[in-house]
Parts: structure tokens; C-alpha cells; sequence
């Protein structure tokens, strides 16, 4: 008897590790399947929670995911509601990722004498450029650098050091390299 009951309990603990599933107290060691991301839901999500929040309910704001990456496409009055809008979209469950492409009602880019006057600051404020003679000026947005500096080296800064400033669209460089001792000009009587 001792040994049909044994048989039993060997079968019943064989049965338990066998099929786990059936069994309700038993752990399950494998990690679920993530599960797939559903743009159409998080779509639907971030529109409805940018709708429901107060400084954004009346914005005409377009919203496309795709593999969990949100798009924002419209317009709204300030920098901050965009930012907003960001954020709004960033806490919605199964966003990885937001592209926002809101622009700015009314914000008029530089003009042209605050694009010039910026970009001679730049200049100024860079130490191997504040004594270069380079003369700035800016029409629709492009510059135009004239005028003389010691490397063409420095020459390069210039358009760099243009280009971070605000409302430029491209830098035209016309700047000379001053013309300095030729290299290998040295003592030429010399015997090698």
C-alpha cells in the first residue's frame, strides 16, 4: 500500500511540473511577449488628452504614430503651448518618442539688422575672432562676411560662429587669409 501511495505522489508531483499552467500556485518563469504597439489606440489617447487640456482644447493639432513615435503637425500662439503639447503627448501609455512639428503663430524670424547685429556680437564674443577685421552684412537672411583674417582657419570660424545665430539661412564667407610670410621663404643662402 506504502507503495501505490508513493507511485501516486511521484505522479501527482511529475504531473505539477509538468503542465505548470494548470497549476494555479506554481510561478511561470518565461517573461510575457511585449505587447505590440497599437498606433491607432495611442493616436486616439493623445488626441483625446491634448483635447481635455485647458490651454490646448481649442488647438487644431493633427496626430500620426507609427511604432509607438508620435507626430504633432499645426500651429499655436506661443513656444510655451508647444512645449505643452510635448509633454501632453510624452505621458500618454505606449509613446516612445514625440516629433513635435507645431509651429509658432506669429513669430516673425529676425530681421535682417538684428541678424547683423547678432552675428558681429557672435564674432566679437569669440576670442580668436575679436580682433579680425570682418565687416557683416545680412540681406533676407543670408550674411555676407567681408573683410580679412590671419588663418584660414579662422576664416572657417567666422561662417561657423554665423550660422548658430538666429534667422541665418546661409553664410556667404568672402573673407581674404592676410597674406603672411610664404612657407619654406626662410634664410634661401643658406647651404643644405
Amino acid at each position: 500500500m506504502k507503495a501505490v501511495i508513493a507511485a501516486l505522489l511521484l505522479s501527482l508531483s511529475v504531473a505539477t511540473f509538468a503542465f505548470p499552467a494548470q497549476n494555479k500556485n506554481a510561478k511561470s518563469t518565461s517573461k510575457p511577449a511585449a505587447a505590440p504597439v497599437d498606433d491607432a489606440a495611442i493616436t486616439a489617447s493623445v488626441k483625446d488628452k491634448l483635447s481635455k487640456t485647458p490651454s490646448l482644447k481649442d488647438a487644431n493639432i493633427n496626430v500620426d504614430s507609427k511604432a509607438g513615435k508620435v507626430t504633432l503637425i499645426g500651429s499655436l500662439k506661443t513656444a510655451g503651448l508647444k512645449g505643452v503639447a510635448t509633454n501632453v503627448a510624452k505621458s500618454v501609455k505606449g509613446v516612445k518618442s514625440v516629433d513635435n512639428q507645431i509651429t509658432v503663430e506669429g513669430a516673425a524670424p529676425p530681421d535682417d539688422a538684428a541678424i547683423t547685429k547678432d552675428v558681429q556680437a557672435k564674432l566679437a564674443a569669440t576670442p580668436s575672432l575679436k580682433s579680425a577685421k570682418i565687416d557683416v552684412a545680412t540681406a533676407g537672411g543670408v550674411v555676407t562676411l567681408s573683410g580679412s583674417v590671419k588663418t584660414g582657419g579662422l576664416k572657417g570660424l567666422a561662417t561657423q560662429q554665423a550660422k548658430r545665430v538666429k534667422g541665418v539661412k546661409s553664410v556667404n564667407n568672402q573673407l581674404t587669409v592676410e597674406a603672411g610670410p610664404a612657407a619654406g621663404t626662410g634664410n634661401s643662402n643658406k647651404k643644405r
